[in-house]
């Protein structure tokens, strides 16, 4: 027994292994050491951090509706150390995510134990397909989106301390700092505040005064880290003034269903927005729903037939609510754009807890309720299934965004700034900054 138990623990760590090693010989094929994007708005903090004149002004300043403190210094400091080489920032997101990949599967092994289901660590090559999906293309082709990873670890791991265990002071210090972290990483990490309050109300503390207590910090820290995020925020970005943002809200509009639906199915249904005209899909909103419903469904059967114990099921309810919130917080500032924009890639990212804690909640549903046994497992299947398609197929749109860094590359290497692809940036700025490049042999030499 202590044999075949030895192999199949080997089988599901090979198993698990090839998602993060086939991502990782796709990154070194395709990844290309070229600005795109906002990546062109780093350069001038680089030229201050050369020049001894950055400041932490700087490094704070609001980059379109986010706050990137810790960013900024990451990627400051690993392009001074290589002379802003940007495969470095793309393996220092396949690290981060490897990290994230660790905090799940450390919860999924907690709750195995808690509720006697070994069959939960049977998800760990799934845990992992969903954290190394290809779904998030332009998050590991992109350097500039560490932002995204820094902001879920922190996300994660802040959810964990808060739901695990006795929460006594020094583990809530802790999650307030990953609180912090995350809030000061990427915007979605704001909604960490409110949802903690709601984790605090819910989890099991010795007495109602230390409740009372944390729930009081917490919302001390949270007021905080809202004021200083907003505090001479003077560049909302493309959504425009938060008054605008609001009329949108009070409108009514569907609109918000089909973004937030689409956000969160994304990582099931990934293709090339632009060989696809932009036009809208139906895949992504049938998927983001069937999510919603299922968590809704599953959630409500266990507690409410009383299989699982809430207490167990906190992490992985965080986890759910952290995404559908960070959907719903993207969806008032983006909604101008259409909620076809909620399909880019880069938010397959923070969808992704939210179907770790559906499957979670299908293999509990049917380990411990025989009669849902047969329907668990055919979602499950179907979960999977959706899963692993929607990383197979964004090999395509992946491909198609390698091959338009490389040529960005080739045109600016020529001097061929008319040639560039989309870049977010115009070509005045670009021919400006393209000379700091030169100046300091960053980057493109």
């Amino acid at each position: 027994m202590k044999t075949s138990n030895f192999r199949y623990y080997r089988l599901l760590i090979v198993l698990a292994a090839l998602p993060p090693l086939a991502l990782v010989l796709f990154v070194a094929q395709y990844g290309v050491s070229v600005p795109y994007g906002d990546e062109w708005d780093l350069i001038p903090l680089l030229e201050k951090s050369y020049t001894g004149q950055l400041t932490l002004r700087d490094l704070w300043a609001p980059h379109n509706e986010h706050r990137i403190f810790f960013p900024h210094l990451l990627m400051l400091g690993l392009a001074r150390l290589t002379h802003w080489n940007i495969g470095y920032e793309l393996a220092s997101n396949l690290v981060i995510a490897a990290s994230i990949f660790a905090l799940l599967s450390n919860q999924l092994c907690i709750t195995a134990r808690e509720t006697g289901c070994s069959t939960l660590r049977s998800l760990l090559p799934v845990v992992s397909l969903a954290t190394f999906s290809l779904a998030q293309f332009e998050n590991w082709l992109w350097g500039w989106q560490v932002q995204v990873f820094l902001g879920v670890l922190a996300s994660v791991g802040c959810i964990m301390l808060l739901t695990n265990g006795n929460l006594m002071w020094r583990r809530f210090l802790l999650s307030g700092v990953l609180g912090a972290f995350a809030s000061y990483s990427f915007a979605s990490g704001l909604v960490l505040w409110p949802l903690g309050f709601g984790l605090i109300s819910l989890i099991s503390v010795p007495t109602i005064r230390l409740r009372a207590q944390l729930l009081a910090a917490w919302s001390l820290m949270g007021c905080l880290a809202v004021f200083l995020y907003f505090h001479h925020h003077t560049s909302p970005g493309p959504a425009g003034a938060p008054d605008r943002i609001l009329n949108r809200i009070l409108d009514g509009s569907s609109d918000y269903v089909n973004y937030v639906a689409n956000y969160l199915g994304g990582i099931c249904t990934q293709y090339d927005l632009e060989s696809a005209g932009a036009v809208e899909r139906n895949e992504a909103f049938f998927c983001g729903m069937g999510l919603i419903f299922g968590l809704a469904l599953t959630y409500g059967v266990l507690v409410g037939h009383r299989i699982i114990s809430n207490r167990v099921l906190l992490p992985y309810l965080g986890l759910a609510a952290y995404s559908f919130a960070a959907a719903l917080v993207t969806s008032m500032g983006r909604i101008h754009l259409g909620s076809v924009q909620a399909l880019s890639s880069r938010y397959t990212t923070i969808a992704a807890p939210a179907w770790i804690a559906l499957l979670v909640f299908l293999v509990l549903l049917g380990n411990k309720s025989p009669p849902w046994r047969a329907l668990s497992s055919i979602a499950m299947l179907a979960v999977v299934s959706l899963i692993l398609v929607g990383s197979v197929i964004a090999v395509f749109p992946a491909k198609g965004l390698a091959r338009r860094l490389a040529q960005n590359k080739a045109h600016l290497l020529s001097l061929d700034l008319a040639g560039l692809d989309e870049t977010y940036a115009s070509r005045e700025v670009i021919a400006e900054r393209y000379q700091i490049l030169a100046l300091r042999h960053l980057a493109l030499w």
